[in-house]
């Protein structure tokens, strides 16, 4: 893991870990099985399914433009895990206590518990942070993992986070926050807080949060429907949005040099492949610069045959690179490509979003957890170290 300096366990070490995590999501979900990484992932929004999400109970984060990972926490180890089920220990380990203990001396340590979210840059203190979205399990538990998305997040708060904010243990290791979340009725609240800064990047900033600044690259926003338990693998009502020009698709790319003459750009040929049903599928040449394909055929091992992610660009009828996925080993899916196509070319915009959403949601009364959401105010206030007396969570 290049972001933190983290050292990979080997493949025989982490099987233990492996069968591990892959039964608290096999519990959660109800399944006997799953092979692979068995992480939630959000398909395309298209407009076809914005009257889903104004006639369903929906909230909505922002997609932060970082790296996914599983934070699995047990006794005496804690492991951020990437979506090829590479395991990353962190060392030392990060204290996870309990939230009946954090104030105790002798502290008791969170065990077989798996949050789901993503390792992102604070661009504001210039530190790396895990921002939670989601969990299947805490103390072994995989019930919360079937709970509704609001009860879940709640949960993480309550026996994750909070217990940390309060143990002054945790000083100076792994920062470990909750993604805000909001309802979709507020959408264009969460779109006033995101701006483009100096490099045209897209930033999302809440500066208005108890426990400081959340500020972190974005690249859209994820729509999650609140009654579903937590999904594994590919969900069609876990939906996410992105700029027109983001849409991305994660492709194999396939480098081919006539001759071995690598020093004329006209001798190499780059090709990029989805996955199918019976493997990866050669899609067909696309055309590179010059510099980015002589880059890549002299050093081809590193090259040929791995992930990068690129955009549609309509004007140019063309693909363009946009990076490796070091994070991951397989290619889209042919369904992706397509869903990724019919977005490209909806293009919708972050004003048809706010206009229809707010005009076709229905205003209800609030629940008990619409209330009381972990993202707005502690239950009671506790002055931390840092904190000045008048300082309360407040995410808006």
């Amino acid at each position: 893991m290049t972001e933190i300096g983290l050292k990979e366990l080997d493949k025989d070490s982490s099987q233990p870990f492996i069968r591990l995590v892959s039964k608290l999501c096999c519990e959660a979900a109800g399944v006997a099985e799953v092979h692979g990484f068995p992480g939630t992932l959000p398909l395309t929004l298209s407009r076809r399914h914005i009257d889903m999400i104004c006639h369903n109970d929906y909230v909505l984060l922002e997609k932060s433009d970082g790296t996914r990972y599983f934070l699995l926490i047990l006794e005496n180890h804690a492991f951020l895990i990437d979506r090829k089920y590479s395991f990353y220990p962190i060392v030392p380990k990060p204290p996870f206590p309990l939230p009946n203990e954090a104030m105790n001396s002798t502290v008791q340590e969170h065990h077989e518990t798996l949050l789901d979210g993503e390792l992102c840059v604070n661009l504001a203190t210039d530190t790396w942070e895990y921002l939670v979205y989601d969990v299947v399990a805490i103390q072994g538990d995989h019930r919360i993992g079937q709970k509704n998305y609001r009860s879940r997040m709640l949960a993480v708060e309550d026996w994750v986070v909070r217990p940390r904010l309060l143990a002054a243990s945790t000083a100076g290791s792994l920062r470990i926050r909750i993604k805000d979340v909001y309802e979709k009725t507020e959408i264009d609240r969460l779109f006033s807080r995101i701006y483009k800064n100096e490099d045209r990047d897209y930033v999302y900033e809440n500066g208005h949060r108890f426990d400081g600044c959340v500020c972190n690259r974005n690249d859209g926003l994820i729509f999650t429907p609140v009654q579903l338990a937590y999904p594994l693998k590919s969900c069609s009502a876990l939906l996410k949005w992105k700029y027109p020009l983001y849409n991305s698709v994660d492709f194999m790319l396939f480098i081919e040099v006539d001759g071995g003459n690598e020093e004329d750009p006209r001798n190499i040929h780059t090709y990029l492949g989805y996955k199918g049903d019976r493997g990866v599928v050669r899609y067909r040449e696309v055309f590179f610069p010059s510099s980015l394909k002589k880059k890549w055929a002299e050093s081809r091992l590193e090259h040929h045959e791995k992930i990068i992610e690129c955009s549609y660009d309509r004007m140019a009828g063309e693909w363009r690179y946009l990076r490796h996925r070091t994070d991951k080993t397989t290619p889209n899916y042919s369904t992706t490509v397509m869903d990724t196509l019919e977005s490209t070319a909806e293009s919708i915009t972050r004003e048809e979003l706010i206009d229809r959403i707010k005009k076709n949601t229905k205003a209800t009364k609030p629940t008990l957890s619409q209330r009381r959401p972990s993202w707005k105010v502690f239950e009671l206030f506790v002055e931390l170290p840092y904190m000045n007396s008048n300082c309360f969570l407040d995410r808006r």
